[in-house]
């Protein structure tokens, strides 16, 4: 059981990572296509930085156990 627990706790930490970089990677997208300004740019992903951790990061949790649960890792 303990097993489990720190599984969990690891893709719980693991999704904070993968939204960061997908925060990263709009404001690349935002910057170097589109020709945003830098400052408008970080406000946006300080923005989504802030939903991310209220909202997203339990789906994503959600997700990636769901996956952990297909391939076996988890019971």
């Amino acid at each position: 059981m303990k097993e489990q627990k720190d599984i969990e706790r690891i893709i719980r930490y693991s999704s904070v990572g993968f939204i960061a970089a997908i925060s990263l990677l709009i404001a690349w997208v935002l910057m170097s296509i589109l020709g945003v300004s830098q400052a408008i740019v970080w406000w946006i992903v300080l923005f989504l930085a802030v939903i991310a951790v209220f909202f997203a990061i339990d789906y994503v949790s959600m997700f990636i156990m769901w996956i952990a649960v297909k391939l076996g890792i988890l019971d």
